[in-house]
């Protein structure tokens, strides 16, 4: 059972609050067994936009603000309840998306997108 956290952020026009798992908490090979992380070389992102820029390409990037909250998650991981929202019946939550600490979170969106961009031809 891994451990939660309430995350409290304070912008200029509002207040957010972000559950999130103590990552620290999951154990290799119980609660994860494969960890990725998409990382792109800054020399690489340099190259493509001066060969986009020489050969007048249009290119363009995005964000996805909730990236690893949109990963299916392939293994059965529980989750202990949201403080705040314990009921002290002892009861876990069954995690089926993913949430922001979870070790395996960037696997699942990789591999939730990679189709889809598959699909577009990239």
């Amino acid at each position: 059972m891994i451990k939660t956290k309430w995350v409290f952020v304070r912008k200029p026009d509002r207040y957010k609050a972000r559950l999130v798992v103590k990552g620290c908490s999951q154990k290799p090979g119980v609660d994860f067994t494969d960890t990725y992380a998409s990382v792109v070389r800054l020399e690489t992102v340099r190259t493509l936009c001066a060969v986009a820029t020489a050969d007048d390409l249009e290119h363009a990037q995005f964000d996805v603000k909730t990236a690893f909250l949109n990963g299916n998650i392939d293994t059965e991981i529980y989750m202990q309840q949201p403080e705040g929202m314990n009921d002290g019946s002892g009861r876990v939550c069954l995690l089926r998306k993913s949430l922001y600490g979870l070790k395996q979170a960037p696997l699942m969106w990789f591999e939730t997108i990679d189709p889809v961009l598959r699909q577009f031809g990239l």
